[in-house]
C-alpha cells in the first residue's frame, strides 16, 4: 500500500491524515483550536504542493475550450463535484501536452476517463461514474475494453502522477472562513448577512469561467483563488475590493494579484456585458444573466431573501442591465415574484419615482405590467395597477398589457378583468390589427375568448 501512495505521490497526504486521527480521536468536546492548526497546516501543505507543479506545460489545444465545456457539462448532469472536475480538465491538459494528435474519435473518451480518474483519486469509487454513464455520454461509440485501455493509457501517460492543486482548493479553504466583513461597504451600504450565499455564488461563477479559459491556467492556483476573491467582490460592488484580513487569508497583497484580477476583469467584462453577444459560459446562476445586476439574477431564480437584502443595502433599482434592458421591478413581474415587487415598490423613494419605474419601458417597449400579464400573476398586476401603472401604454408592436395577457399561456380571466377595469381598452388592435379576442383565439385560448366577449369584446373584430 505505501508504494502505492508513493508511486501516486500522495503518501505524505495519507500519513498526515492518519496521524491526525490517531493523536485527536480521544474526544470531540476538547480544544478544538487544533482544527484550525490543521487547516493552516493543509494550507501551507497546498501552497508547497502548488510550487512543485510546472504552469509552463499548459499550451493551447484546438480541441481544448470544447473538450472543457462538455467535461463540465457532464460533471453538471452527473453531479460530480465540481473540486473533482476541475482536477480532471488539468490531467487533460497534461495528456494532450504528452500526446498531442489523438484520434478525434477518441478526444471524448479521453475527457470521460479523465472525470473517471479523479473521481477515484480525488473522491472515492462511490463517486466515480459507473461504465454505463460513461457509455452513454461516450454516445455509446466505446467498448468497456477502449474505456479499460483508455484509462490506462491516461495514466501512464500521467506516469501515474495524480496530484493537482487547483484554485477551486485554495477557494474551498477560503471560503470555510468568513470573507465579508462588518465594516465593508454594498453598494455604498452597509453589509447584509445574506450577502455570503450571493458572494459565494460569484465565487464559484469565476473559478469555473477561469477553468474554461486557457489564458488563466498559466498563474498559479493561489494567486487565481485570491483574485477571485476579490473579482467577486468587484462584480458585487463591495468595498473596499481588498483587506488586510484577506491579505493575512492567502498571503497576497492587492499588487501582487493586480495583473490577475485586471485580466479576469477584463474577460468577464468583454463576455458578460449587454453590450456583446451571448456568451459560452452560464452566469452564476443561469445562461439567461448576461450582464445582470447581483439584484436581477436574485430576482430571475427567486432568491427571495436576498434580493430584499439588496434592495434594502440600495441596491440601484432603475438600472438595466440585461439583453433585454428589464429593470428589477420588469424582473419580478416577468417572473411572478409579488414579494419582491412589493418590496421593490415599498423601498422607492417619491410618487414621482414610483411612477417613472412603474411605467419604464424596456428594449421592446414592455413595461413592468406588460412582463404581470404575460407571466400571467394577478397579484403582481394588481400590485402594479395600485401604483398606478399605465394600462393604454402600448409597446413596440402595438401591444398593450391586455394583448400579452391573452397571449399568455398561463391566461386566466382575473387579469383580464383586472386590466379591463383599470381601463383597458379591449377593442385595441395592436400594430397588426389584432385585438386581443384575436390574439386569444390564435392561442386557443377558449376560456379567455369567452370571457372577453362576455366583457363586450367585438366579436366581428375576430376573422371566422
Amino acid at each position: 500500500m505505501q508504494s502505492s501512495c508513493s508511486a501516486l505521490l500522495c503518501n505524505e497526504e495519507y500519513e498526515y491524515e492518519v496521524d491526525l486521527t490517531s493523536k485527536h480521536q480521544e474526544s470531540e468536546c476538547y480544544d478544538h483550536t487544533w482544527l484550525l492548526q490543521d487547516a493552516e497546516r493543509r494550507y501551507q501543505l497546498m501552497l508547497q504542493k502548488e510550487i512543485c507543479q510546472d504552469r509552463s506545460v499548459f499550451r493551447s489545444h484546438k480541441y481544448r475550450n470544447t473538450l472543457v465545456e462538455w467535461m463540465s457539462q457532464v460533471g453538471e448532469e452527473t453531479r460530480i463535484e465540481r473540486s473533482i472536475i476541475h482536477p480532471a480538465i488539468t490531467y487533460l491538459e497534461r495528456f494532450l501536452q504528452i500526446d498531442k494528435s489523438p484520434c478525434k474519435r477518441d478526444l471524448q473518451l479521453i475527457g470521460l476517463c479523465c472525470i473517471m480518474i479523479a473521481a477515484k483519486f480525488n473522491g472515492s469509487e462511490s463517486k466515480a461514474p459507473c461504465r454505463r454513464n460513461v457509455w452513454d455520454f461516450g454516445n455509446r461509440a466505446y467498448t468497456c475494453k477502449e474505456i479499460n485501455q483508455m484509462e490506462l493509457r491516461i495514466l501512464s501517460n500521467l506516469s501515474w502522477c495524480l496530484t493537482t492543486i487547483e484554485p477551486i482548493h485554495f477557494l474551498e479553504f477560503h471560503k470555510s472562513r468568513n470573507l465579508l466583513y462588518p465594516d465593508d461597504k454594498v453598494y455604498g451600504h452597509p453589509m447584509i448577512s445574506k450577502m455570503s450565499q450571493v458572494y459565494d455564488d460569484y465565487i464559484d461563477f469565476f473559478v469555473d469561467c477561469c477553468l474554461q479559459e486557457y489564458k488563466f491556467r498559466p498563474y498559479r492556483p493561489s494567486v487565481m483563488a485570491a483574485s477571485i476573491l476579490a473579482v467577486s467582490r468587484k462584480a458585487l460592488h463591495i468595498a473596499p475590493l481588498w483587506r488586510k484580513e484577506l491579505r493575512l487569508l492567502t498571503g497576497y497583497n492587492e499588487g501582487q494579484i493586480a495583473p490577475c484580477i485586471s485580466s479576469i476583469w477584463s474577460y468577464y467584462q468583454l463576455n458578460f456585458s449587454h453590450r456583446h453577444k451571448r456568451p459560452r459560459l452560464a452566469s452564476p446562476t443561469s445562461p439567461s444573466d448576461k450582464g445582470a445586476t447581483p439584484l436581477i439574477i436574485a430576482i430571475a431564480h427567486g432568491h427571495v431573501e436576498v434580493a430584499k437584502a439588496l434592495v434594502e443595502a440600495g441596491a440601484d433599482l432603475h438600472q438595466v442591465k440585461t439583453p433585454d434592458q428589464n429593470s428589477p421591478l420588469h424582473e419580478a413581474a416577468l417572473n411572478g415574484q409579488v414579494l419582491i415587487l412589493q418590496h421593490i415598490l415599498y423601498h422607492l423613494q417619491s410618487d414621482q419615482d414610483m411612477v417613472s419605474l412603474v411605467n419604464l419601458r424596456n428594449q421592446f417597449g414592455n413595461t413592468p405590467l406588460h412582463n404581470a400579464a404575460l407571466a400571467g400573476s394577478h397579484k403582481c398586476v394588481d400590485e402594479l395597477l395600485k401604483a398606478h401603472a399605465d394600462v393604454s401604454i402600448r409597446n413596440a408592436n402595438g401591444s398593450t398589457p391586455l394583448h400579452h395577457a391573452c397571449y399568455s399561456e398561463n391566461a386566466n380571466c382575473s387579469v383580464i378583468k383586472l386590466l379591463v377595469n383599470a381601463g383597458c381598452n379591449i377593442n385595441e388592435e395592436d400594430n397588426n390589427g389584432n385585438t386581443p379576442l384575436m390574439v386569444a383565439n390564435r392561442r386557443g385560448q377558449k376560456e379567455t375568448s369567452n370571457f372577453l366577449l362576455q366583457c363586450s369584446a367585438e366579436p366581428l373584430s375576430t376573422p371566422l
